[in-house]
């Protein structure tokens, strides 16, 4: 009996052990399900790999792309064998750029789970491009200089655009080499806008010509090349017979020195045309400029933006050099300055503003002008926003605003004994859709408009001795008006 006792003792113990390993355990997980309960979320639906080249290395970082929301993240893609992703969603490569380049087919979805909760997931799309490299307009280029030139005289310009809008750089690389360089014989380039200048004057005598390479390369050492012959013209030629054949000799030139795009705000949209900077006095002119990852220009100098609104206003240091070239002599060439500033907008002269109106004012009575200045000179529209809205109207309640001017008006009489006061809000905003607001509090001061009362007007009783003089006093009354 007592063996049994002991028995039933033992397993009672067990048991009460295994509830109370089993209550800590789960109270355990409802603690950590507390913790991490959030969905993993990508900043972008997609990314764009375009950094690929054949000269890639295996294991080379190509893309981030950490997901939000979470601890912990668990990721995984679905092309392993060529893609491998760590726990911080750093992105590598596991074949080389030549094989990735030769592969097609590349791109790959991401997925980003939360370890507690599996069901909580969250995928992005990586698409993988390989970089292009840049491409030089012309294959060969051709230029005359004058023997007499002097040292820093303009030879031509070379222009190249970059399809993944990578930063470029020019240089010269001279016959038979493999060297690039900023400097060759007595020609110079500058690297950032592809312009070819006389390092000094040509020797006398020496009508020739000189040829050479230049490159175009990108940030993923992607390049381009083009030839350039040079032709130095003697001085006897040139008094003889000139360096054209009389068709199109005019050097071209712009209006202006210096041109302002004040349009660009956050809202500007891709390709949207900024300014026209065409140039005059030559025929079928070649533009080109030296922003063209950010920029671009047609063959009618219209200047078209590469990047949206939000992306150029935070870059900053955007100011450009735009060229014109005579196309049958390149030496012939023209430059403006296109300087880029943020929109501004308008702003009112009062954060406040108050005004009063007579509960007897007539529709069309004047209630205030709010005023608005822009400092990029932009039209200025004026409406008025009912509080608690997002709708700019002109009429709200009883009071209208001149769309032009800003002044405030009464659409129709105040109702009677309604001194109290009205808010809303005023809205100045220009052709950039660009603005501002200012508070209005108009308050309706009460008329009385009430016909007096006499206080006892039933118990006058006036009387008058007969011996009293004139002027005396034969009564008093009083009256009110409420």
């Amino acid at each position: 009996m007592e063996c049994r006792s002991q028995l039933m003792k033992t397993i009672l113990w067990a048991l009460l052990a295994v509830l109370l390993t089993f209550d800590v355990s789960g109270a355990e997980v409802r603690r950590r399900r507390r913790r991490n309960e959030n969905i993993p979320t990508f900043e972008q639906k997609q990314y764009t790999i375009s950094s690929v080249t054949a000269d890639t290395k295996n294991n080379t970082l190509l893309i981030r792309v950490a997901a939000q929301g979470a601890t912990n993240v668990l990721y995984s893609l679905d092309n392993p064998r060529l893609f491998r992703i760590d726990s911080d969603g750093n992105i590598y490569n596991n074949a080389n750029g030549r094989r990735l380049v030769a592969g097609g087919g590349l791109n790959f979805t991401v997925f980003a789970v939360n370890p507690e909760h599996s069901h909580r997931m969250a995928t992005t799309t990586v698409l993988v491009s390989g970089n292009q490299p840049p491409q030089f307009s012309d294959r060969d280029y051709t230029a005359n200089v004058y023997e007499s030139a002097a040292g820093g005289s303009l030879v031509r310009a070379v222009v190249a655009q970059d399809p993944d809008t990578d930063p470029i750089s020019y240089f010269i690389r001279s016959p038979g080499s493999t060297l690039d360089v900023e400097v060759y014989q007595m020609f110079t380039i500058n690297r950032q806008t592809g312009v070819i200048r006389l390092v000094r004057q040509p020797p006398s005598f020496a009508a020739e010509d000189y040829a050479f390479t230049v490159v175009a390369r990108d940030t993923h050492n992607q390049n381009d090349t083009a030839a350039v012959r040079v032709h130095v013209i003697g001085a006897t030629a040139a008094l003889r017979c000139g360096d054209g054949d009389g068709r199109n000799e005019n050097i071209p030139t712009f209006e202006q020195k210096q041109y302002t795009i004040s349009s660009v705000t956050a809202d500007t949209k891709n390709n949207t045309l900024l300014i026209r900077v065409a140039a005059q006095g030559a025929t079928n002119v070649l533009y080109s400029l030296d922003n063209p990852r950010l920029f671009r220009i047609d063959s009618d100098g219209n200047i078209y933006n590469n990047a949206n609104g939000r992306r150029l206003v935070a870059g900053g240091g955007l100011n450009f050099t735009v060229f014109a070239v005579n196309p049958e002599h390149s030496h012939r060439m023209a430059t403006t300055t296109v300087l880029v500033s943020g929109n501004q907008p308008p702003q009112f002269s009062d954060r406040d503003y108050t005004a009063n109106v007579y509960e007897s004012a007539a529709g069309g009575s004047l209630v205030r002008a709010v005023v608005a200045q822009d400092p990029d000179t932009d039209p200025i529209s004026y409406f008025i926003r009912s509080p608690g809205s997002t709708l700019d109207v002109e009429v709200y309640q009883m009071f209208t605003i001149n769309r032009q001017t800003g002044v405030i008006r009464l659409v129709r009489q105040p109702p009677s004994f309604a001194a109290e006061d009205y808010a809303f809000t005023v809205v100045a905003r220009d052709t950039h859709n660009q603005n501002d607001t200012a508070a209005v509090r108009v308050h309706v001061i009460d008329v009385n408009n009430n016909r007096p009362v006499f206080t006892e007007c039933d118990q006058y009783r006036p009387e008058v001795a007969e011996n009293k003089g004139a002027g005396t006093a034969v009564l008093r009354v009083e009256a009110t008006d409420a």
